[in-house]
């Protein structure tokens, strides 16, 4: 088991590093492959709302900036122009620009407000930024639009900051759209340049040409790191879900794995040993194959007063031969199903099956003083539960059923297939209760009756003297009754 584990364990490392290979070739940093597999695999919808979340934080860094230089500026202007005697009409202007410049992006973007336009309309992101985009330049080449009539030539100081905007910033996605805005927010500044900023400067041509290569080389650099960010954002958001889809693929193989153990060994044990085995798995050289022997020595455990439960179907044999395997596994399998169900009701650990033969036992992992209840009042519904399979099924089939009560030593055992069992004398006399038993009938000894008495429960109850014949009972001087179903009597024969 261990070699076959550690082969899987090797073609999943081998499997992981052939993909990561893969991944790491020039092809996945392409952005048209990426956006195909995004297509193929019908991921756009997710990406949007991962990309959204993404751009929130740059919707916030660009408006801190915004704020933080048009509040300069606007200082700026009050500095230069608090001595002068008459404030001039373009130094009004040129405030109620700047303060219309961060209001409108702030009522724009704030989220109690974009929000839910942006679930209600899928262009209010394309919106926004054309708005907030036409802002920005319009209270830009006012003030120098205003200044020319007035015989003042100024440059307008945020031409960068808009086109920036554009491809970082704001929060339109489409690149084509982003590309359309920057050439004409580009082009409207080129005009204001040569119409309104230098139209008297006699070098006016080659102050344009600069001026048109400068906003080449904006536009440019805007649109490399509008795809290159895509592409990283892209890319991360593959490798980020496969990251999620690998760590719940591992959890439900944990789980997987646990459910396996669980039907193999009682909770309580997988508990203390899950940790351990997987440290075996992961043991090197000659360490496994002693962990393997001492393993089992780990785990035993003593159990004072608790009662076991032996069942056996009656003409097991018989039934065996008449019906067919494959009708003979579905009888098995409802009949042990309905048992492990009424065992957990009755707080009762079943230990294992062996063909017809089930056995569990009370008290164990957890000490209760109903140990003996829970396994009479549990063989008394197996008893019904094989009745009502018997009518349903026209079967001559019947439980017998065997319980005393003592100490155990319970475990693992195995070396490369473990299992959990249990070991005492008592356990043989349980298993001697119920072949001596009664179809029909729970057999059970004297020590297991006297629990029952002292728990206050009643039943039909008869001794079974013809148990008294057999070597094993009279070895061991047991006294043994018959109880047939939950009735109102007195126990007063006991005393």
């Amino acid at each position: 088991m261990n070699t076959n584990r550690m082969t899987s364990v090797l073609s999943s490392l081998h499997e992981f590093r052939a993909a990561e290979a893969e991944q790491t070739g020039g092809k996945q940093w392409n952005w048209k492959y990426l956006r195909d597999q995004f297509e193929q695999k019908d991921l756009e919808g997710l990406y949007r709302k991962y990309d959204d979340t993404l751009r929130e934080s740059l919707v916030y860094i660009y408006m801190t900036l915004l704020v933080l230089f048009s509040t300069v500026h606007i200082v700026l202007v009050i500095i230069g122009t608090y001595s002068e005697e008459v404030q001039s009409q373009s130094t009004y202007l040129s405030m109620g620009m700047y303060v219309l410049r961060i209001a409108l992006p702030i009522i724009l973007l704030w989220k109690c407000f974009y929000d839910p336009l942006k679930k209600k309309w899928f262009w209010m992101p394309t919106f926004v930024t054309f708005v907030i985009t036409i802002d920005l330049v319009i209270t830009d080449i006012a003030v120098p639009i205003f200044s020319h009539f007035e015989g003042i030539a100024l440059r307008p100081a945020y031409s960068t900051i808009a086109l920036l905007s554009i491809y970082i910033f704001l929060p339109m996605r489409n690149n084509f759209l982003a590309i359309f805005l920057g050439v004409l927010v580009s082009s409207i500044y080129i005009l204001i340049f040569a119409f309104f900023s230098y139209h008297e400067d006699p070098l006016i041509g080659v102050v344009i040409a600069s001026d048109i290569i400068y906003h080449i080389g904006v536009n440019l650099m805007g649109i490399y790191f509008r795809l290159m960010n895509e592409i990283v954002t892209r890319r991360s958001f593959l490798d980020r879900r496969a990251c999620v889809e690998s760590t719940l693929r591992l959890k439900f193989v944990k789980d997987q794995e646990e459910r396996l153990m669980l039907t193999i060994l009682p909770e309580h044990i997988v508990s203390k040993v899950k940790h351990d085995i997987r440290d075996l798995f992961l043991g090197l050289g000659s360490r496994i194959s002693y962990n393997l022997r001492s393993f089992n020595q780990l785990y035993i455990e003593e159990h004072d007063n608790v009662s076991i439960l032996y069942a056996d179907v009656v003409n097991y044999t018989m039934v065996s031969t008449t019906l067919s395997p494959l009708r003979m596994v579905e009888l098995l399998n409802e009949l042990f199903g309905r048992f492990d169900e009424a065992s957990e009701e009755y707080d009762v650990l079943r230990i294992k099956f062996l063909g017809d033969c089930y056995y569990c036992a009370s008290g164990i992992p957890k000490p209760t003083l109903l140990h003996a209840k829970n396994c009479v009042d549990l063989g008394l519904e197996m008893i019904s539960i094989i009745k009502d399979v018997r009518e349903k099924r026209s079967l001559n089939i019947d439980m017998r059923i065997g319980v005393h009560s003592g100490r155990i030593l319970s475990g693992l055992i195995g070396i490369k297939k473990w299992q959990f069992d249990i070991w005492s004398k008592d356990v043989t006399i349980a298993n001697k209760m119920e072949s001596t038993g009664q179809a029909g009938k729970v057999h059970i000894t004297k020590q297991t009756l006297e629990l029952i008495f002292d728990v206050g429960r009643e039943y039909i109850i008869e001794p079974n003297f013809a148990s008294q014949n057999d070597p094993f009972i009279m070895k061991n001087k047991l006294e043994t009754y018959l109880i047939s179903r939950l009735y109102r009597v007195s126990l007063s024969f006991l005393s």
